[in-house]
């Protein structure tokens, strides 16, 4: 069972990301609206991926912040999904070293592959290490 954080403050886009992602047989084990929402509930569950906004609704703990977090305290994958396209913003993600960064709104098309070409990778390197 694959689970799945999604850090959004916009309700109705993080709903509609978790419909997306039960619809591909992925387990959504939260929807944060914070980052320090987003570090509970990783204490809490460990998921196997986080889906991470960049602008969240507590600028003290913004999405890009909550990323750094992630990755050096919980060593955890995530993807950002932004509706930021300034210069600055993308050199702040571009610095986190995201797996990706979904631009809103982003094709569904394009969502799926970037979900499914995560676990695929990880998939194959597990096969290459057995």
């Amino acid at each position: 069972m694959t689970k799945i954080l999604i850090v959004e403050d916009e309700t109705i886009i993080a709903f509609g990301v978790m419909i997306s992602l039960e619809e591909m047989g992925f387990t959504v084990i939260g929807i944060a609206r914070t980052g320090p929402q987003a570090l509970e509930l990783i204490e809490q569950q460990r998921p196997d991926l986080v889906l991470l906004d960049v602008n969240l609704a507590q600028e003290r703990l913004d999405g890009i912040h909550t990323a750094s977090i992630l990755r050096l305290v919980y060593h955890l994958p995530y993807i950002f999904m932004t509706g930021s396209a300034d210069e600055q913003t993308q050199l702040r993600i571009a610095q986190t070293k995201p797996l990706a960064c979904l631009h809103k709104p982003f094709n569904p098309s394009e969502f799926i592959q970037v979900i499914q070409a995560h676990f695929q990778h990880n998939h194959n390197q597990i096969q290459n290490h057995a």
